[in-house]
């Protein structure tokens, strides 16, 4: 690196390296990560080339190659270059030096009707047949300084919320820049990472009958002081095997254990789910399109996708969850995948809301939440736990009552849910009994379709019983 650097040394004696004009747009090719991106610039080069890139991008990635020209060396240097505006704020830049001269324009001017009244103070005419008229000529000399006050103090604001503005928007590092010295001939490949870029998907559901259509966008945004014009791709990993909708989890019942776990054992907890995540990541979905993403931050919206799907709309109660009923959707089987994030959803030309669409691959059905349903209730009471021994066993008996009430003016269709214990060890052994008999049970969780009379109620009892060896505790309570 040093003997690269001596020969640049002497090669900027010799010929005085071109400087980009600011403002001056390169090509660009931008990789895009939820949190970063790796852009490329393509630079032309004439035997020596210096690039101005913001301090935005990292001065430990830089990357130079050949590309279609011919590399002998690079060098990247820290440089300070006070009062350097980014490419991206050069329209704005522009006009605040016009507001700039406008302004000391103004202030002269107001100044010399200052002085000109100061001089008219002075000369005041001493016969009265004068005094009119140089109280006219004092009143408009007066008037227009006030209008040109006034204008020079908007102005003034004006340029101020500019100021502002593009401090808002300038890259981190301000004047601080990495001045890339190239030595090379024709068009040379220039990449960088920033950290200062990110996309992100949201999406709009509209509901209407069974009919569910999914709009997908992407929105893509960068500070860093230079624009891209280019080619942009998003990337992203696999879809993850989560949901946000709510759902019941099984009611385990286990044996009391000490409460702390060993060292050992929380570092084998958390190894195990760095690991899981890690290979969950590996694989990439990618989105491309060619546009221009402005380097101030500001949003850039691309329409990825639209799905037009058969879905309908179910009540589904879950009173350990919510006391209202939740409007859920099962949509047909997806025809590729959906990456996940913030949903819009219209129901009906009705906005109940957002949702977290949860990452969903190609083929399956994408169930959510996509509302509540206020005039359908459920609650639950447990209205009896007893304990005794019986031989060598142990019980814990428990009695819940579930009921679902209907506020309509028509009879509802109700997917009720709720649990009972399930067991941990194979000693403990669990049963069940319902007043009504559920449609399904996987897990602890019983699931019934009841049908709710308009303005009336139904009512499910579910008693349980639990077993275990004498003289051992589980955890119910």
């Amino acid at each position: 690196m040093r003997k690269l650097i001596r020969i640049l040394a002497v090669g900027s004696c010799l010929l005085a390296p071109q400087l980009p004009a600011l403002g001056e747009e390169m090509s660009t090719e931008a990789h895009v990560y939820p949190s970063g991106a790796s852009v490329t610039f393509h630079v032309k080069v004439d035997r020596m080339r210096e690039v101005l890139l913001p301090s935005a991008y990292d001065r430990d990635h830089f990357e130079v190659q050949a590309g279609e020209g011919t590399l002998r060396g690079f060098v990247v240097r820290p440089v300070k270059l006070p009062g350097w505006v980014p490419p991206s704020l050069e329209g704005q830049a522009k006009e605040l030096r016009r507001l700039e001269a406008e302004i000391q324009d103004l202030s002269s001017a107001v100044a010399a009707r200052a002085a000109s009244l100061k001089g008219l103070d002075a000369a005041s005419p001493k016969d009265p047949k004068r005094i009119p008229g140089w109280e006219a000529q004092r009143r408009e000399l007066h008037r227009q300084m006030m209008g040109w006050s006034q204008r020079l103090s908007a102005l003034k604001d004006k340029a101020q919320v500019l100021k502002d503005e593009m401090a808002r928007l300038s890259p981190p590092g301000g004047d601080l820049l990495n001045r890339v010295t190239i030595d090379g001939t024709g068009s040379i490949k220039l990449s960088a990472w920033t950290d200062h870029a990110s996309w992100r998907n949201r999406y709009s559901i509209r509901i209407t009958g069974q009919r569910v259509q999914l709009d997908e966008e992407l929105s893509i945004s960068q500070r860093t002081g230079v624009d891209w014009n280019g080619i942009v791709t998003c990337h992203t990993a696999s879809p993850r095997d989560f949901n946000q909708d709510q759902q019941l989890s099984p009611w385990v019942v286990d044996f009391r254990r000490p409460a702390e776990a060993s060292p050992r054992a929380l570092m084998m907890k958390a190894s195990d789910s760095l690991q899981a995540s890690f290979e969950a990541s590996q694989a990439d979905v990618t989105f491309a399109a060619h546009g221009r993403v402005p380097g101030t931050g500001e949003e850039v919206v691309l329409r990825s996708g639209s799905m037009s799907l058969s879905g309908q709309v179910e009540l589904t109660a879950m009173p350990l969850l919510s006391p209202v009923a939740l409007l859920t959707v099962s949509t047909s089987p997806l025809p590729r995948t959906v990456l996940g994030g913030d949903a819009n959803i219209t129901l009906d030309g009705v906005p109940t809301g957002r949702a977290m669409l949860p990452p969903t691959p190609a083929g399956q059905s994408l169930r959510l939440t996509v509302g509540r349903a206020s005039a359908v209730s459920a609650s639950r009471e447990e209205r009896l736990t007893t304990r005794g021994i019986q031989g060598d066993r142990a019980f814990v008996k428990g009695t819940t009552v579930i009921r679902v009430s209907n506020g309509l003016e028509r009879d509802v269709r109700v997917t009720l849910k709720d649990r009972v214990p399930v067991p941990a060890d194979d000693s403990i052994r669990v049963s069940h009994r319902s007043s009504v008999p559920e449609d399904r049970a996987e897990d602890g969780i019983l699931t019934w379709l009841l049908t709710v009379p308009a303005g009336g109620s139904r009512e499910v009892t579910v008693e349980y019983t639990v077993t275990y060896p004498k003289g051992r505790e589980v955890n119910l309570p």
